[in-house]
């Protein structure tokens, strides 16, 4: 079916920002649509994961181009913080996990309900979780999950992305590439100013650590032009999909 409204920000083709960035799969959280579904995007296809709140709070959806469409295999949505596409690919089936966690504030049986919906996959595909995690893991290699890259600091609350981690056998990609921390950072505060810099790190792509090797960069492009408060994180992989 033909979406009901425009998807604010996105041109014709691939998935792309106004300032030309072309992306074959593009994860959103907070799309705040209603229901569950697929629909055309001009040449694109987006599939949506909401709830039937009123307000349509929360909600999460993946852009793929036509092209990719033919290697899909099922979307499993979890609505509302979760969705699962799956793809046909080589060596391995290609699961790509589009996240909104709660916030930092939620009550623990949200947190600990949004950790169990996101083990979704086997551990023998190559799966990817993406999105808004509302956590920051903070500068410091550990193990082979976090990388020498990491930005800000990671308090309490937020080890429990580094635990799911460590019990899923997952590397956080962004923290693995060292760049200027204006390519490390993904979200600005309002409040942000010159003399007061509040910038922070909590959305991150997270790949299962025997495929890490195919992801080959990953960066913030804070210059893209997207109607939200955080920056657009992009992450270059190299596999085969299969149709």
């Amino acid at each position: 079916m033909e979406c009901k409204e425009p998807i604010r920000g996105w041109k014709t083709g691939k998935p792309h920002t106004r300032n030309g960035l072309s992306l074959d799969i593009l994860g959103v959280a907070e799309t705040w649509w209603p229901g569950v579904g697929e629909c055309n995007v001009d040449n694109s296809v987006f599939f949506y994961s909401g709830n039937e709140d009123p307000k349509h709070s929360k909600g999460v959806g993946i852009i793929i181009t036509r092209e990719i469409l033919k290697s899909v295999v099922d979307f499993v949505p979890y609505p509302d913080r979760t969705a699962l596409l799956k793809l046909r690919a080589k060596p391995s089936d290609l699961n790509i996990i589009q996240v909104y966690a709660p916030t930092a504030d939620s009550p623990d049986y949200d947190v600990e309900r949004f950790y169990d919906e996101v083990k979704l996959t086997k551990k023998h595909d190559v799966n990817i979780i993406m999105g808004d995690f509302n956590a920051k893991i903070g500068r410091g290699k550990f193990e082979e999950i976090i990388g020498s890259y990491g930005l800000g600091e990671r308090n309490e609350r937020d080890d429990r992305l580094l635990q799911f981690s460590q019990e899923e056998g997952i590397k956080i990609t962004n923290t693995a590439f060292q760049l200027h921390s204006r390519r490390l950072y993904t979200w600005k505060s309002p409040a942000d100013r010159p003399a007061n810099v509040i910038r922070n790190q909590i959305d991150f792509i997270l790949i299962n650590q025997r495929f890490s090797s195919t992801i080959k960069r990953a960066s913030t492009y804070p210059g893209a032009d997207v109607p939200s408060d955080h920056v657009i994180l992009v992450s270059v992989m190299q596999i085969a999909l299969s149709s």
